[in-house]
């Protein structure tokens, strides 16, 4: 307990028992620069590494020697997978030499949940993770929406938005973590609540 003697000030210390979030991630870079291939055989060899399993590719336009045009071309992958994705740029870019680097990386915990919406079903991908919670409609279920009700892409993201299916069910997946949704998608839906029931 705490004694018996009084003092001017609380004479204690509480401590608290708990676990930190692991959001730390051990991925690999793999990179090389490009001058001599075309857009469509760029195109496909980043085709062919998404397929192989890489989590990003991407490409950087440079300047190499004597002023030619040229590309960065990178792969990011887990380590595991960097023997297979260093493959297939050897097998198909005209690269001599690829770059490796291991690193880490910190990265909100990921899932996606199925809503029902006026307009069908909806995926939305949640992450959360650092006292930040942030989530997102799948663009393909969006863009799929679209072209069978023959409306715009904004059109559909202005519908769900007014949506009041769409509204509550989200804020209930997010009710643990509201407060730190970011402010200007909750301002945005309020708006758009008191626009439509104004």
């Amino acid at each position: 307990g705490f004694g018996s003697k009084e003092f001017e000030q609380l004479n204690c210390v509480r401590a608290f028992l708990g676990e930190a979030e692991d959001l730390m991630q051990r991925i690999t870079k793999l990179e090389c620069t490009l001058d001599d291939m075309t857009g469509e055989d760029v195109g496909f060899v980043t085709e062919e590494l998404f397929a192989g399993g890489a989590r990003d590719v991407y490409t950087q336009p440079i300047y190499m020697k004597k002023n030619r045009p040229g590309i960065i071309l990178s792969c990011i992958c887990l380590p595991k997978d960097a023997d297979r994705m260093a493959e297939i740029i050897m097998k198909h870019t005209t690269t001599l030499g690829i770059r490796r680097l291991d690193m880490d990386r910190y990265a909100l915990k990921r899932s996606v949940s199925t809503l029902k919406t006026s307009l069908g079903e909806v995926r939305v991908k949640t992450a959360s993770g650092m006292g930040i919670k942030k989530a997102k409609a799948e663009y393909e279920d969006l863009a799929g929406i679209a072209r069978e009700k023959g409306l715009s892409l904004q059109e559909v993201k202005d519908i769900l938005d007014l949506d009041n299916t769409f509204i509550i069910v989200s804020l209930v997946i997010s009710y643990n973590n509201m407060k730190f949704w970011n402010f200007s998608i909750l301002e945005r839906i309020l708006n758009k609540c008191y626009i439509k029931y104004k």
